[in-house]
């Protein structure tokens, strides 16, 4: 018995497994409400969060040039404290980081309430998703492969798309960073691996989730540091600055995404919804409105689709939305370092609730450098900030010192148009960056 026990634990498989070879590969995949893939197991509450459950290879060609391989990972997670599963596709450099390997978690703004607007599906091939526009803004995994990153991009909101549920999108991230850690295809000596978290917009709000739980949630994770900006810290104050403005539809969407997470502010809402507004929410719902489609409800007012007014004043709708602003009853954002940068002139995220957002964090011990922009539209900021984003992620990683504990900068690091930033991106990622922001410009 004993004999039989040692052999066991010598053949089990270690949470950081060896290299594997590449797993069965497809073509094409039905939309995740109709991809068993997908669905989430009775049993999933006896495995550890991060535990994967289910992997499957894609192409990898979505990620340009310097990606060698990519891969999908149904893993467990947590939302709302209950056990759930949600899926990250995790891709591999061509050309590793020699040394400890580096892996960056990028949190993909989904801007959405449906599955089938998950990031996970857009990037499979000949996907009919209907928010390609929403993430082929983003150059950043162009940028990360080409310094031979490793990356994974979980799909934030879980089973329910619980878009701007951030103790659901947090978790989805740390599980995300466990489950590729122990997936291990190519990702040699993973329990060494540093760590570093990127988000923009809404990707912002979950990695800005995880850096706030990841001490308490995922204290083994060596996170050295997180990069993000256009920060919806207090999700009520963007609430507020959208409504009845050109991007009045991420509040309607937003709703849509707490609802999923929320089942008493669901039932609520559709108790005073009035008859247009329930389909509207049923197609968010199924993804037939992402945030491609959120021009449908341009410059509308959000009370006016229900039969309350002021609806968002009704305490069940304040009482969460309170609950779900970032900073508060969490520990303070003091175990890895941040850049955190923003607009003034930010036309879909106030500047204020972020530039609040850091100094409570600095008041706290937090260690950030907030990049505050005099001008800039929201998505244009977004793109050019690129290549300054990854010049922090290569300063965390390779341990450069901070300069401070709080200290404010009022232009880009790194300008976009620059040879340095070709450096940072390579040149494929460097020309991806300048064609998205000519697009954006117009």
């Amino acid at each position: 018995m004993l004999l039989a026990f040692l052999l066991a634990l010598l053949i089990a498989p270690s949470i950081y497994a060896a290299p594997r070879p590449p797993v069965a590969s497809y073509n094409e995949f039905p939309p995740p409400s109709q991809d068993p893939f997908y669905r989430v197991d009775a049993d999933i509450a006896k495995y550890k969060p991060g535990h994967v459950l289910r992997e499957r290879a894609i192409s990898p060609a979505y990620f340009g040039p310097a990606a060698q391989a990519a891969y999908q990972l149904f893993y467990r997670t947590t939302g709302q404290g209950q056990p759930d599963g949600t899926v990250t596709t995790v891709v591999v450099p061509k050309q590793p980081t020699r040394g400890v390997p580096r892996l960056l978690a990028i949190a993909q703004p989904q801007d959405s309430a449906g599955l089938n607007c998950n990031p996970s599906y857009a990037f499979t091939p000949n996907s009919k998703t209907n928010n390609s526009q929403e993430y082929a803004l983003d150059t950043m995994h162009f940028a990360a492969l080409h310094q031979g990153w490793f990356i994974t991009i979980p799909d934030l909101g879980g089973s329910k798309a619980a878009f701007l549920a951030g103790r659901v999108e947090g978790p989805a991230i740390l599980d995300g960073i466990r489950a590729t850690l122990g997936f291990g295809a190519y990702l040699e000596n993973a329990e060494n691996a540093k760590v570093a978290l990127y988000g923009y917009s809404g990707g912002a709000h979950g990695s800005g989730w995880a850096s706030q739980l990841a001490s308490s949630y995922a204290p083994e994770l060596n996170i050295v540091g997180w990069t993000a900006g256009g920060l919806p810290a207090n999700i009520n104050a963007n609430f507020a600055y959208l409504d009845g403005t050109p991007g009045a539809g991420l509040d309607f969407l937003g709703a849509a995404g707490l609802s999923n997470a929320y089942p008493e502010l669901r039932k609520f809402l559709q108790s005073k919804m009035r008859p247009n507004a329930t389909a509207y929410f049923e197609a968010m719902r199924n993804g037939s409105i992402c945030v491609d489609q959120s021009a449908v409800f341009a410059n509308k007012t959000f009370s006016d689709s229900f039969t309350m007014p002021n609806i968002t004043q009704a305490p069940v709708y304040k009482d969460i939305l309170k609950h779900e602003t970032l900073g508060k009853n969490q520990p303070p954002l003091n175990k890895f370092p941040a850049l955190l940068l923003h607009s003034r002139t930010d036309e879909t995220v106030p500047y204020t609730q972020a530039a609040q957002y850091v100094k409570s964090q600095c008041s706290q011990g937090a260690t950030i450098k907030f990049v505050s922009l005099p001008t800039g539209k929201h998505s244009v900021t977004g793109v050019e900030a690129v290549p300054s984003f990854v010049q922090k992620l290569l300063e965390l990683f390779e341990g450069v010192p901070e300069t401070g504990k709080c200290t404010k900068l009022g232009h880009l690091p790194v300008s976009p148009n620059s040879h340095e930033a070709m450096q940072l991106m390579g040149s494929f990622g460097f020309m991806a960056l300048q064609k998205v922001i000519k697009t954006l410009n117009g």
